[in-house]
């Protein structure tokens, strides 16, 4: 007996049955998932910088120093910390230039991840490529970042990028191999 959905049985029941197979196997919607959690990662990755556009643009025309001061006491930040201190002692060198390319900078990168997240959420091909490409492209200043000043969330956001990139090669080689 042919599966439901099928109404030439003659002509299409073996298609229609691999077909209703793959579009339900486990290890389909194991892909579905992980790309829907890809894609949740990108959505956060997207709110952040664009909370960091929009207090780049809000503080671009005030004391840095003094605008981050408030914020460290309005989410009761230790300002003594070393790490605190010297985020506002070096951002208080910021000019309205720096911040503006930052804003700017910080506006892209929402919009790239945010168009990532939608994608992968959908499960569209393209942004498994567009999401290989960007993060890809994006471990090799990481690994300067990491050079640089290292951190654990550092290392954490490298491996998950790594780990990301990964898996998405290895997802796109599949799905080529099995069309042929």
């Amino acid at each position: 007996m042919p599966p439901l959905g099928c109404i030439a049985a003659e002509h299409c029941s073996r298609y229609c049955y691999h077909r209703t197979e793959n579009l339900f196997s486990m290890k389909n919607l194991g892909h579905s998932a992980v790309l829907r959690l890809i894609a949740v990662f990108k959505f956060v990755k997207a709110v952040l910088f664009g909370l960091v556009a929009v207090g780049a643009m809000k503080i671009m025309h005030q004391d840095v120093g003094d605008a981050l001061e408030r914020w460290v006491q309005m989410f009761g930040l230790d300002p003594d910390n070393q790490f605190i201190g010297g985020l506002i002692q070096r951002a208080s060198g910021l000019t309205p230039a720096h911040l503006k390319v930052a804003s700017v900078a910080s506006l892209i990168y929402s919009a790239i991840f945010f168009t990532e997240g939608v994608g992968l959420w959908f499960l569209k091909l393209w942004a498994e490529w567009l999401t290989v490409i960007v993060t890809g492209s994006l471990i090799p200043l990481e690994l300067y970042e990491i050079h640089r000043h290292s951190s654990p969330l550092k290392f954490v956001a490298l491996i998950l990028n790594v780990a990301i990139v990964i898996y998405l090669i290895a997802r796109i080689r599949d799905k080529s191999s099995s069309k042929t």
